[in-house]
């Protein structure tokens, strides 16, 4: 039997999420930021990903042999253009609905704003970050 180490790598805006853990298609197990497990799988070829809520990362292909010990570190991935998207969509926005919609603010109108905002966000970050999400790095 080979072992597959899995480490979670903490990074400044890690949430208190677990991650799911599967190989070759099978839920593993779970592991949360700054844990590691460790798992006995057979000698060949196997795939491994993991997801958080409704994220995953791609799906890695790896070689291990008889008494191999592999470690993976896997870290949540946070490119420069996600950053600028979760600063500048409220933004811009805000700014837009200001101009479209000249009707008083009152709450029901913010709450059905914050809705449709929230959905927007959720469905930009399905559609451009879904398999993106993650890192997953074998470390030697």
């Amino acid at each position: 039997m080979a072992t597959v180490n899995i480490h979670i790598v903490e990074t400044p805006a890690e949430g208190f999420c677990s991650y799911k853990i599967y190989i070759d298609g099978k839920k593993t197990g779970k592991i949360k930021k700054k844990e590691v497990k460790e798992f006995e799988i057979p000698a060949g070829k196997h795939r491994i990903f993991f997801k958080s809520r409704w994220f995953k990362s791609p799906e890695i292909e790896f070689d291990i042999s008889d008494n191999e010990k592999k470690q993976i570190n896997v870290y949540k991935n946070f490119s420069s253009v996600k950053s600028m998207l979760g600063i500048f969509i409220p933004l811009i926005t805000a700014k837009i609905s200001i101009h479209l919609f000249p009707f008083k603010l009152n709450f029901i109108n913010l709450l059905i704003f914050l809705i449709i905002f929230a959905g927007f966000v959720f469905i930009v970050n399905k559609l451009l970050y879904r398999d993106k999400y993650f890192l997953v790095e074998f470390e030697e």
